[in-house]
């Protein structure tokens, strides 16, 4: 998955080298970020049965009211509060899929094929909260997050 969330500010870099990677996990990193975006869809579905065991689906959907909510938590920096940045913005979502489903053994199907997934919004809010009760808000310009790739299933109905 990835996310892309602009503000208004660019940075000028001097730097003319590659960034390393760390070796190895951050000793007592425990930092953990919550993603929601609800709101409501609208598309349609298209199904083709080739034969009984094989079929293709596809789909597209679009929401035009979006709202996406970040809750992160930084245990390494003691001064932020938990959460240390709620981020706030309403957008639009997009999603579009295809797929295969082969009907391998008698109710165990096999579904398979490819996803991709968008949301964007064009304002927002990032709030950090210390924990001597202060906050400091930041306005800005663009959120982005995008999921894509293939996916294989099996799944059993009855």
């Amino acid at each position: 998955m990835t996310a892309d969330i602009s503000s208004a500010y660019q940075l000028l870099s001097t730097d003319f080298f590659l960034p390393v990677r760390p070796a190895g996990p951050i000793a007592g990193m425990r930092s953990r970020s919550e993603m929601i975006i609800s709101g409501w869809r609208a598309g349609l579905r298209e199904r083709t049965e080739i034969t009984r065991d094989f079929s293709l689906d596809a789909r597209a959907a679009f929401g035009p009211k979006a709202k996406f909510t970040s809750r992160t938590s930084w245990n390494l920096l003691p001064a932020l509060a938990d959460p240390g940045d709620i981020t706030e913005a309403r957008g639009t979502i997009l999603e579009i899929s295809a797929a295969a489903d082969w009907r391998v053994y008698g109710n165990v199907k096999v579904r398979g094929g490819y996803s991709f997934w968008s949301y964007q919004a064009n304002s927002g809010t990032r709030t950090r909260r210390y924990t001597d009760g202060s906050t400091y808000d930041l306005e800005f310009d663009r959120v982005r997050s995008s999921r894509k790739g293939l996916f294989l299933g099996l799944a059993w109905g009855f």
